[in-house]
C-alpha cells in the first residue's frame, strides 16, 4: 500500500521517521483522520503538511480501501491533510479525485474553492493579521469562473495549479490563463503601457457580503518566470523595463526579477502592477509610500537608470 521508501528519499526522510509513520499509519487504519496522521506530524509540521503529508494523499488515492476513506472523510482531508489551498494545488488531489470518481469532485467542488481562495494577509513581520473567506455565493461565482476559463481552453477544472501568491493575493494558472484574488493594492493607478501585463478582467468585488470583505479578481494570460539566468542578466532586464515606465511617466517601486515575467514570443512583463505610480504622485507622497512597502529596489534602479544616462551623454 504505501511506497514509504521513495516517499522518504524524495523528501530526505530518515529511515526511522519513514518507519515511525509506517507504523503509525498501519495501526490507526480506520481511525478518524485527525486522530490517525497527528502523530505523522513531526516539529516541521509545514513541510510536513505542504509536502509529505500531500504525497501521501496520492498514494492513498490508488488503494480502493484508502480511496473509499478519504470519500467518507471528505471534510477533514483539507484541513489535516493540506497546509493552504497551494499544496492542494500543487499535490494533483483534485485531478486525480476527479479521475477516480466524477461524482465526488462535483460534490465537494465548492469546498475545494473556498479552500483555495481563502487569502491569509500577513504584518511586515509576517505574523497573520487576517484571513479573507468567500461567501457561498462568491464561492459559486469563483466556482463557475475557474470551470469557464477551463473549458475555453478544453481543460477542466481539476487541471488547476498553483501560480503563486504575494502579500496580498493568491493566484493559480489554468493552462495559459491566470486567476488572481487579491486585496489592499499599494496603487489604484495601473499604467496602460505595453511592459506592463494588462489583464482580461479587473474588478473590485464583494467577497463576503457579510463581512463585507471585498478583493480584487482578475483574468489575465500566464506569464513564464524569467529562467536562471545570472544577477547582470536579470538585473539588465528589470534595467530596460525600469526605465522604459520612468520614460513614459511611471515609477515602478517594487523593481525587481520575481515580478516580471516572459511571454511566448519572448517578451518581458511586468507581472506585479500593484506598486505603480504616476510620477508626479510619487514624488509628492513618497514618503508614505515608503512606509507601505520598501523604496529601496527603486533607489537601486533608478542609481543606475542615471548612471546609464550619464555614461551615454559622456560618449
Amino acid at each position: 500500500m504505501w511506497r514509504m521508501q521513495s516517499l522518504g528519499k524524495a523528501f530526505y526522510m530518515t529511515d526511522v521517521e519513514v518507519e515511525r509513520i509506517r507504523k503509525t499509519l498501519t495501526e490507526t487504519k480506520g481511525k478518524d483522520i485527525k486522530e490517525r496522521f497527528r502523530p505523522c506530524v513531526s516539529n516541521a509540521e509545514y513541510r510536513f503538511k505542504g509536502e509529505v503529508m500531500p504525497e501521501m494523499m496520492r498514494q492513498m488515492m490508488e488503494d480502493e480501501e484508502d480511496r473509499s476513506y478519504i470519500f467518507g472523510n471528505m471534510d477533514h482531508v483539507l484541513e489535516d491533510f493540506f497546509y493552504n489551498g497551494s499544496t492542494l494545488a500543487r499535490s494533483g488531489f483534485m485531478k486525480r479525485l476527479y479521475e477516480f470518481s466524477p461524482e465526488e469532485y462535483k460534490k465537494y467542488y465548492p469546498r475545494f474553492i473556498e479552500f483555495m481562495f481563502r487569502n491569509k494577509i500577513f504584518d511586515a513581520n509576517d505574523n497573520l493579521v487576517e484571513t479573507l473567506t468567500l461567501d457561498e455565493e462568491m464561492v459559486d461565482k469563483m466556482g463557475r469562473l475557474l470551470e469557464e476559463v477551463a473549458s475555453m481552453q478544453g481543460l477542466h477544472s481539476s487541471d488547476v495549479e498553483w501560480a503563486g501568491a504575494g502579500k496580498y493575493s493568491i493566484a493559480y494558472k489554468i493552462g495559459e490563463k491566470v486567476i488572481k484574488l487579491g486585496r489592499d493594492r499599494l496603487s489604484d493607478t495601473v499604467p496602460d503601457h505595453p511592459c506592463v501585463v494588462k489583464p482580461m478582467y479587473d474588478k473590485k468585488l464583494v467577497v463576503n457580503a457579510q463581512r463585507g470583505t471585498e478583493e480584487y479578481l482578475e483574468v489575465e494570460d500566464y506569464l513564464r518566470p524569467l529562467e536562471k539566468y545570472s544577477f547582470k542578466e536579470n538585473e539588465g532586464i528589470v534595467l530596460d523595463l525600469f526605465t522604459k515606465l520612468r520614460k513614459a511617466g511611471w515609477v515602478w517601486v517594487d523593481s525587481r526579477p520575481d515580478n516580471v515575467g516572459k511571454t511566448k514570443n519572448g517578451t518581458y512583463i511586468i507581472l506585479d502592477r500593484d506598486a505603480i505610480y504616476p510620477e508626479d504622485y510619487f514624488e509628492e507622497h513618497k514618503a508614505e509610500i515608503g512606509k507601505k512597502i520598501s523604496l529601496g529596489n527603486f533607489e537601486r534602479y533608478e542609481k543606475l537608470r542615471l548612471a546609464e544616462m550619464d555614461s551615454q551623454v559622456q560618449e
